[in-house]
């Protein structure tokens, strides 16, 4: 379809329902999509919060002290808390010492390999995925993920019984099907939604994981203490297979791989999304894939840099924060299963503050896409840099210090969703999907690599050993911000341009159809006029 006018774009938006339409089937649709990342997180996440009260503090501190291999301190054994120096103004209630014994006892290393798992099975699916979503549609990869995590979460509960290993083989299923989910998300994002609300949309469906947090980590401490209810921390993983089941019917019902397949989207609403991402190219094409220009992109390794640097901090907030509260500030388990959730509603205020923020400049034309990514990635960086390297001066004698600097900084982390993430979807939306695989192909790795790291840094769970584990979030996340701002883009890149189609008056002035949006391109009569150029569709 072509298009000469802004005029011709500006009819077609008006035609269709605005995105925060109730009759809007692409609101429906980030909808499904940030359920979905709230249904696979919480299964992926809620061992945090379980394991704190699954495994004996107690029983293993006493095997360490006999075999003199390890010691644990702090609230993880009665008699190492008498033994340590207490710094002024803390004190060890007695629920916690009661609520962390729970009825397993497996080492730091079997607890490394657990929230490990997860991660190695999402490399192990992620890459497949994106090339098979961006040829056949994500729709039915999303239902192979959700069953595969189904069968995974619902199985975790017996294999805890029954050996260590097991409940490693439970994870990893669990990760091989939410291995899936991103690249997945990332091609189904370039077919339903115009490049002008991809910053909102991205916010939107990454929330997911934070808000799988809000709810998740509170609802396990709860069925935690619950012990009369399914005897307690087995219904945390029955409850995610009913959240899993309930996303599963819904998705099968309401969802489709393209805006052409949906049967609730209407025509006008087709025609919009059609028009407005012409470039974006066939999920169906064949033509050759330009690996050499994407492996030699600066560009993309700045995106797989900043991704493997976004996945570290998720892998160790969302998997060790509990465990930070828990071995530092020493709160009990109701307290750490709420103020853990608090610094994801953080992020989720900064992604769509952010995201809304970023999306309206664009479309009045104050501020170039690239810059705009550019800026909130650098926030994300140093802001979340900042806040790790202030936490790394807290102990539990500053606990609110310390709670308010987890907050700020995993909300300014939500930056993330409008830099480099926002970026992921622009560069080359032909190829949305499988860059999605790479880069979070190498995201699972460096995430899978966290639990290793804290767990041969923290074997005694002090607040000196913790700092070492912030002090290696800071430099990460500084360098891989600093990577962005020398090499980052959101341009559709030239190896992403489909040259084999005929010729379009739509070019991308820095982004894929953003030009149309700015007013300067509506006091032109061609958009050469402007020094953009003209791309073949």
């Amino acid at each position: 379809m072509l298009l000469t006018s802004t005029d011709e774009h500006e009819k077609l938006r008006s035609a269709a329902p605005a995105y925060w339409s109730i009759r809007s089937m692409r609101l429906k649709i980030v909808l499904l999509l940030c359920l979905a990342y709230i249904s696979v997180t919480v299964a992926r996440t809620s061992m945090s919060v379980a394991m704190v009260c699954m495994v004996n503090s107690t029983a293993l501190a006493e095997m360490d002290v006999e075999n003199s291999e390890w010691l644990y301190v702090n609230n993880r054994t009665n008699h190492s808390v008498e033994e340590q120096a207490v710094p002024p103004g803390c004190s060890l209630p007695d629920s916690v010492r009661s609520e962390y014994e729970g009825e397993f006892v497996w080492a730091p290393s079997d607890q490394s390999w657990i929230f490990a798992a997860v991660f190695w099975g999402s490399t192990l699916t992620t890459f497949a995925t994106g090339f098979l979503a961006d040829r056949y549609g994500p729709k039915n990869l999303y239902a192979i993920s959700a069953v595969a995590v189904i069968i995974g979460t619902a199985f975790t509960p017996l294999a805890a019984h029954s050996n260590v290993w097991l409940v490693v083989l439970a994870r990893l299923l669990i990760g091989l099907g939410s291995g899936m989910i991103s690249p997945a998300t990332s091609s189904m994002v370039s077919q339903w939604f115009p490049p002008n609300e991809r910053s909102t949309t991205a916010a939107m469906y990454t929330s997911g994981n934070q808000l799988a947090s809000v709810i998740g980590n509170p609802m396990a401490a709860y069925l935690c203490s619950a012990k009369g209810f399914l005897g307690g921390w087995p219904a945390i993983f029955y409850t995610n297979v009913l959240v899993l089941c309930v996303f599963f019917l819904l998705w099968m019902v309401f969802a489709s791989s393209t805006p052409q397949e949906n049967r609730f989207a209407s025509q006008a609403e087709k025609n919009y999304i059609s028009a407005a991402n012409t470039t974006s190219g066939n999920r169906k094409d064949h033509s050759k894939i330009p690996w050499k220009a994407i492996f030699t992109s600066p560009v993309m390794y700045s995106l797989f840099a900043n991704n493997s640097a976004a996945m570290m901090a998720q892998s160790f907030l969302q998997t060790y924060l509990p465990t930070y509260y828990k071995d530092v500030l020493l709160l009990d388990l109701k307290q750490n299963g709420f103020l853990s959730a608090l610094p994801y509603i953080c992020m989720i205020v900064m992604k769509m503050g952010t995201a809304s923020i970023a999306d309206y400049l664009k479309r009045r034309g104050k501020i170039t896409p690239t810059a705009m990514c550019k800026i909130w990635n650098s926030v994300a960086g140093f802001g979340g840099a900042a806040c790790m390297a202030g936490l790394a001066m807290m102990d539990c004698s500053t606990k609110t210090y310390a709670l308010v600097l987890s907050c700020l900084g995993t909300g300014l982390l939500g930056g993330h969703a409008t830099g480099f993430v926002t970026s992921m979807l622009m560069v080359a939306p032909r190829y949305a999907g499988l860059i999605g695989a790479i880069s979070m192909t190498l995201g699972n790795i460096s995430g899978a690599l966290m639990p290793y790291i804290i767990g041969a840094v923290t074997p005694h769970g002090t607040a000196d050993e913790w700092r070492i584990v912030f002090g290696i979030m800071v430099v990460v996340l500084v360098s891989s911000a600093v990577i962005f701002i020398t090499w980052g883009s959101a341009e559709v890149q030239p190896w992403a341009l489909n040259l084999n189609r005929p010729q379009s008056t739509i070019a991308s002035n820095g982004v894929v159809n953003d030009a149309f949006e700015s007013e300067k391109s509506e006091k032109s009569s061609s958009w050469e006029d402007h020094g953009v150029e003209k791309i073949r569709l």
